[in-house]
Formats: C-alpha cells, structure tokens, sequence
C-alpha cells in the first residue's frame, strides 16, 4: 500500500519518559479531541543503507521490520515535505516494488542480482547494508475529533542494538493520512505541547536519522 501522510514527532526528555509517556497513555480526552484504543505492539526495525549513506542524506529509508503479524519492508521519500511511504509484506512482490523504487531514484546503485538466496544478500548486491536496528515498544491509540477519526498517536519507548546499544528513548508520533486533518493535528500537538511543557519538544528526525546521527556522526544539511 502507498500511503501519503503527515508525520509530526515529540521527544520526551528521557527522566521524564516512563511517567509522561504513562500520562499519554491513560489520557482521555483534550478539549475537542478524544483518544481511543491501547494496541500494544512489539517491533524490531532494521534500515539499510550504502556506505556513503546515499539515503540518509535525502532523509529517505528502506526499513525491513519484524513484529508477531509478519514482516514488512518500507521504502520512504520525503517530497515536498510530505511523507511519500510505500509499505508492503516482506515477500517478492515487495521486494520487487523497493528495488524498483530505489533504482528510479537512485542511479548510482548497482543492479540486483535476483538469484541471491535470501532478501538481505539482493540489497547487498545494489550496494546497501543493515546499518541500524531498532527495537521498539509501542502503544498506538486512535485520535478522534468529535465522532470524527482524524489520525493515530504512537508512544514509543525504543532503543538502538545495533551496531552499538543506547537508549531508551521516549516519543510521541502524531500521524494523520488526509490533508484535511492534517491543520486538527498540528492543533492537537499544541495543546499536548502546551500540557507538557519542559517535558516535550517537537523534533524533525526519524528513528533512522537520530540513530546515524549518534553512531556514525552524521549531520544532516
């Protein structure tokens, strides 16, 4: 599926993190907005990239992720500042869709070579690596506006193993999928920024772009 959406992200200063995070979590409601639903998931992320981390400097990803209802690969490009997200199971099918994704952006990759056995070695063929892996404990609740659905919260409490081990980390992603909703969010994040001040701040990096930044010092432009 291809999913066009609004991604807005809120650290949580890390003493602060087990009881806000908490807070949001048991948060009923927050003037017109209402919250609904607990879904717990457990996820491990893995992000590949090239050597000169040709994706990391277009703050793009191809992520393969593992959690108990399958395995998933997602390729993301930022245009225009909207999330352009094409997300499909881990199979051939997907893997066909990334590769094709990543060769129409991205000329400087090799070729795959498709009878490689597993998934892993093709992308090693077209020059990209594991360079991060992310394990993550997420709780995902559904935002409403009146009776209206407009968007989903994500609390993530998540650290990084590989290569190196650190964290945890505490975040608040806000995601809405119609740019009609989009202004109702960014309205809600106010007001959770304004409920937690000194304890939240808006932040513009992914998961994979604060890991590279601390394990491989790299600083985006």
């Amino acid at each position: 599926m291809i999913i066009s959406e609004k991604e807005r992200k809120i650290l949580i200063n890390a003493p602060d993190g087990q009881r806000a995070s908490q807070e949001i979590i048991e948060l009923h409601s927050l003037q017109d907005f209402h919250f609904e639903g607990s879904s717990q998931l457990k996820i491990q992320d893995s992000y590949l990239d090239s050597k000169d981390f040709i994706l990391a400097k277009r703050n793009n990803y191809i992520r393969l992720r593992g959690k108990k209802t399958g395995r998933l690969i997602t390729i993301r490009l930022i245009k225009d500042g909207i999330i352009d997200e094409i997300t499909h199971p881990l199979n051939d099918e997907g893997l066909g869709i990334a590769l094709n994704v990543l060769a129409e952006n991205y000329e400087e990759l090799k070729t795959p070579q498709l009878t490689l056995p597993n998934f892993l070695e093709i992308f090693q063929s077209i020059g990209l690596n594991e360079v991060l892996r992310v394990t993550l404990d997420r709780i995902e609740r559904d935002i409403f506006l009146e009776d209206l659905k407009i968007g989903k919260m994500k609390i993530d409490v998540y650290q990084y193993i590989f290569p190196n081990t650190f964290g945890p980390f505490f975040e608040l992603e806000l995601n809405s999928y119609k740019k009609a909703f989009h202004k109702h969010v960014d309205d809600l994040i106010e007001l959770i920024l304004k409920k937690m001040e000194g304890i939240v701040e808006l932040s513009e990096l992914s998961k994979y772009s604060r890991g590279i930044n601390i394990t491989y010092g790299f600083n985006y432009k």
